[in-house]
């Protein structure tokens, strides 16, 4: 990926991230698989996830940060962006749609140390964690 794109994730995902965690979140079921003596016990376990959609606005980055992933992304890897799949089935992939999935991928695997990080207000550049 190009240092212009990771420079514009970094700078916008942290505001996309805030605009996510401020929506009411759905509660989830998902089953948890853990190694026993006797082998491998699956529970469910309730977790809050981000909604499917979102009413006011359909995506859950605001318009203007994925306006400003757009022209970059447009710049440096526009071939991640348009028509894709198979002659079966297309999905047009765009700014707002990718920016979406990363943000539903880091809430997902991060969303603890996310939510720990607003109510600390916690910053991994003013703690010199950034490269």
């Amino acid at each position: 990926m190009h240092g212009d794109v990771q420079d514009c994730l970094r700078a916008i995902l942290p505001e996309a991230l805030r605009c996510a965690g401020s929506l009411p979140l759905d509660e989830v079921s998902f089953l948890v698989w853990t190694r026993e003596s006797s082998g491998w016990l699956g529970s469910w376990e309730a977790r809050s996830a981000l909604p499917i959609w979102v009413p006011e606005r359909g995506y859950l980055c605001p318009e203007d940060l994925a306006r400003r992933f757009g022209e970059v992304m447009s710049r440096h890897h526009p071939e991640h962006l348009g028509m894709v799949g198979t002659a079966g089935s297309l999905l047009r992939l765009d700014a707002r749609l990718l920016l979406d999935r990363l943000i539903r991928e880091v809430w997902s695997r991060h969303a603890a140390c996310v939510k720990w990080a607003w109510d600390t207000g916690w910053s991994a550049q003013a703690s010199g964690m950034t490269p």
